[in-house]
């Protein structure tokens, strides 16, 4: 079965595969260039339209590039940032693909090692960057009005915030 196909039953793979015990994932759908979209979610329509216009634009105009890419990744830097969805830092700063590896969480926390060898998701990306791509240069980026951090100094509950 081809990476980009839906399972026509089972469970699906990915991230259905691996669902602890009392979750279960009821609805997927893979999307490409080929899928076409009947519905009136203008987010998921964008997201479409965008890969395709992705792929027919900057993908078609740099194939070294993503020749290049497709072999492997060399990033130089490291980006730990905010998972708020009006900062993006690759939009920023005007980075290319594979320019910077980025772990983006709420607030760009970076939790402390853990003890007893348990990895969470920042500190696994860091050791991988580091161990593995060589990166050099970790940049820990924060933005205004982040409600992460505000909700860690006030120590307030935002349960429906959206800041």
């Amino acid at each position: 079965m081809d990476q980009l196909s839906t399972p026509k039953a089972g469970r699906p793979h990915g991230l259905g595969e691996i669902l602890n015990d009392g979750y279960a994932l009821t609805d997927h759908v893979v999307v490409d260039e080929n899928h076409t979209f009947d519905g009136n979610n203008d987010v998921i329509e964008k997201l479409i339209t965008g890969f395709k216009t992705f792929k027919e634009g900057v993908f078609k105009q740099k194939p070294e590039l993503y020749d290049k890419l497709r072999v492997g990744q060399e990033p130089k830097i490291m980006m730990i940032t905010c998972a708020d969805s009006r900062v993006c830092p690759t939009m920023l700063h005007g980075l290319e693909a594979g320019e910077a590896f980025i772990v983006r969480n709420v607030a760009n926390l970076v939790p402390p090692c853990e003890e007893s060898g348990q990895h969470h998701g920042t500190s696994a990306a860091i050791e991988y960057a580091v161990t593995v791509l060589n990166v050099k240069n970790i940049i820990v980026m924060g933005h205004s009005s982040c409600g992460g951090i505000k909700a860690l100094m006030s120590r307030d509950d935002f349960s429906g915030s959206r800041s």
